[in-house]
């Protein structure tokens, strides 16, 4: 019997695989300014976010789910650069991102991204980024527009 969901599957795996690819390709200083992105945190925990998102995407394959205690560290810059408010950087922006993207793809939802797509920073952010950036963005916000559309969201 053919798996109805097969498609899906695939899907799936290959935007990830996209996203990781382009969070794996970025300078090491634009991973730092992901860790660093919220301004009201002390130098201390500042390193801690960054330490913590280094072994996000060396230890755990760009994946915030597979930390075992799915800590504020590095979370809670990563959310907040997500949003591209303040001037950030296009590509650290786009790593946030893509970083809250593999978890709405892996866990089946439509949680993080949902509100960046459609409120900030939103469509046309996404839409106006360069090609090495935009590409698995977009790639996996067709994954999780498809998903919605087939369960009537």
């Amino acid at each position: 019997m053919i798996d109805p969901h097969a498609s899906e599957v695939t899907a799936v795996d290959a935007a990830v695989a996209g996203l990781v690819a382009m969070i794996r390709a970025a300078p090491k200083s634009k991973l730092r300014a992901v860790a660093f992105g919220d301004s009201y945190a002390s130098m201390d925990d500042n390193e801690k976010h960054h330490l913590a998102l280094r072994e996000v995407v060396e230890k755990w394959d760009c994946r915030l789910e597979r930390q075992p205690d799915n800590s504020w560290f590095p979370r809670e810059p990563v959310e907040l650069v997500s949003y591209g408010v303040d001037g950030a950087d296009a590509e650290v922006v786009a790593i946030a991102n893509a970083l809250l993207m593999i978890s709405d793809l892996e866990a089946d939802k439509f949680d993080y991204m949902g509100f960046r797509w459609n409120q900030s920073p939103g469509e046309a952010y996404f839409q106006s980024l360069s090609e090495p950036l935009r590409r698995p963005l977009l790639a996996g916000f067709e994954v999780l527009h498809d998903r919605a559309k087939k369960r009537g969201w």
